[in-house]
């Protein structure tokens, strides 16, 4: 450290002589030129440079930049956090036991006890057993900083995670759909039990039993499903990266978007998915789907293939499979429409599927939409997994007072908010969960990201935080000051920078993911439109119970024929 700080000025001050030293001519000193009040060491080009512009250039160097704060930030914690009496015996003492186990394993070793502190001073970056003092002095004193930073900062810390962190609390039911051995994991046929699963738990959600219920009847996934479907929190700035299906997150993030208002990067694509409103799960097709389900030979759609001699069926024109394929198996999220006025929420911007064609369009009124007990719409997702109906416990861009009280350290059993606390099954469950929110704020003040290597987060950005509180605040009575007001606004800039930088770099990852998924989305609904799949008019039949329509390949999937078909 020391070497590089006499480098930086060792290279200053050959600069100043090479660039503005005195010059003899003829054993005789050139006089000093003064412009403006100001001393003029060198002119390039016929402009002149004075001393304050040198020195202020070579300050504004990156790496320059670099050498003053990590100096000047190894000066505040000496200045700040003097060496005491106590402190010079502690590290003493250790340094004796270190001396004493190397002469042991020398010996044990066959080693001179010379050669081996040699060889363990260089393991710990120390010439001689001084410096080894005085880096393990120096080591205590950042950690006696540390800590008295995270005593007075936790609350901060936690706050500002909670409102800022993109975090949300929710539930899933999982209902898995087999591949059946075919890689394409969004194939067009559904099994009976799936179809079955898929109708009792809409159903069941329709008929107003609790998410939670729901959950422990129904759900396939064993992590969550005693739980009741809690998944406990994620956080859009995870950078899409958990074990959890990155489709849960885009489905929040797009709800977040389009339904409140959320500052986030949203790849122009998904304007296009979603310009007309979020597509709906009728409740009447659900219904049908509990009379329909099984996999029986009445129950498909006779069609008519142009260009062939015969009769052309398959087990995507059964009935469980053209609700399945119109209604569930699509990369973008949904509503569940409810035909009940009561335990809905009246939404606009919402399109239905109509019943000319293939597409969707716009509905002009509000519609009934499935929400919980927290007023938040359920939404349903598709995953390779299977299908997803997601509750919100809490979403991320609720009112800040909201999340506070939501979020709260301590359980007020008197306010009319159930918090996050207050859900937990047990004591040791209220323990974990309140670790784990401090975990993730930690993390979160360090820019850390969860699961992904690129954003591992260290201390260095703690130490900036460090650093200009106590530039700030001081400590214990004692105050540090950079009365340079060049070196001082080259430090904070310095600074500054690097928290811009981190901020973009978890920007640009969540979009460049978020734009990976969008082109997902457009991939599987045209390999979807592909593979022909049956309008739900098709499950529509006539007074004398036949089905309205049959189709007819043409062109892909563009021609429809009435008819009568069984």
């Amino acid at each position: 450290m020391k070497k590089r700080l006499l480098s930086f000025i060792m290279l200053f001050s050959l600069g100043l002589g090479f660039i503005g030293g005195c010059k003899k001519d003829d054993n005789k000193e050139q006089a000093v030129l003064i412009v403006d009040g100001k001393e003029i060491i060198a002119t390039v080009d016929g402009v002149n440079y004075s001393a304050n512009q040198i020195y202020e250039s070579l300050l504004t160097l990156d790496s320059s930049a670099d050498y003053i704060y990590e100096k000047l930030d190894d000066l505040l914690i000496k200045t700040i956090v003097p060496v005491s009496d106590s402190m010079r015996s502690k590290i003493n003492n250790e340094v004796e036991k270190w001396k004493k186990e190397i002469k042991d394993n020398a010996t044990v070793n066959g080693k001179s006890y010379k050669e081996a502190l040699k060889e363990a001073l260089e393991k710990e970056n120390a010439s001689s057993e001084e410096e080894l003092i005085e880096n393990k002095i120096f080591a205590l004193q950042k950690q006696i900083i540390a800590n008295d930073y995270s005593s007075k900062t936790k609350d901060i810390s936690y706050e500002n995670f909670i409102l800022n962190g993109k975090i949300y609390h929710i539930s899933q039911i999982l209902v898995n759909i087999s591949t059946n051995g075919n890689s394409d994991a969004f194939g067009v046929s559904i099994s009976e039990s799936a179809a079955k699963k898929l109708y009792d738990v809409v159903n069941s959600l329709l008929k107003g039993e609790s998410f939670y219920n729901v959950a422990l009847q129904y759900s396939d996934d064993s992590n969550s499903k005693n739980n009741g479907g809690d998944m406990g929190l994620i956080t859009l700035n995870d950078a899409i990266s958990s074990s959890l299906p990155a489709e849960l997150k885009y489905a929040l993030a797009s709800y977040s978007v389009y339904f409140e208002n959320a500052d986030l990067d949203y790849p122009e694509y998904l304007n296009e998915v979603y310009e007309n409103g979020i597509e709906t799960i009728p409740q009447k097709y659900i219904d049908l789907l509990g009379e329909i389900y099984k996999d029986d030979s009445t129950k498909y759609i006779n069609t008519d293939v142009t260009g062939t001699n015969s009769t052309y069926t398959s087990s995507r024109v059964y009935g469980k499979n053209i609700i399945f394929n119109n209604l569930f198996n699509s990369r973008t999220f949904r509503f569940i429409q409810s035909n009940e006025t009561t335990d809905v929420k009246e939404m606009s911007n919402i399109k239905m599927p109509v019943m000319d064609s293939s597409k969707f369009s716009p509905n002009t009124s509000a519609q009934n939409i499935l929400t919980n007990e927290n007023g938040y719409p359920i939404l349903v997702v598709r995953s390779d997994s299977g299908i997803h109906f997601v509750s919100i416990s809490m979403s991320a861009y609720a009112d800040q007072e909201l999340l506070k009280t939501y979020y709260a350290k301590k359980v007020n059993y008197d306010d009319e908010v159930v918090s996050y606390l207050e859900k937990s099954l047990s004591d040791s469950d209220k323990t974990s969960r309140l670790e784990k929110l401090e975990t993730m704020a930690q993390d979160y003040s360090m820019y850390k990201i969860t699961n992904n290597s690129s954003f591992s987060g260290n201390d260095t950005y703690k130490q900036y935080n460090m650093f200009k509180y106590y530039l700030e605040n001081g400590y214990n009575g004692t105050r540090f000051s950079i009365v340079n007001e060049t070196i001082k606004n080259i430090v904070n800039n310095y600074i500054n920078d690097k928290f811009v930088y981190e901020n973009q770099k978890i920007k640009n990852q969540f979009s460049q993911n978020y734009l990976e998924h969008s082109n997902k989305v457009w991939y599987t609904d045209y390999d979807m439109v592909t593979k022909e799949i049956p309008i739900l008019d098709c499950l529509e039949k006539d007074t004398e119970g036949k089905y309205k329509c049959t189709y007819t390949y043409k062109d892909g999937f563009e021609s429809y024929e009435a008819g009568g078909a069984e």
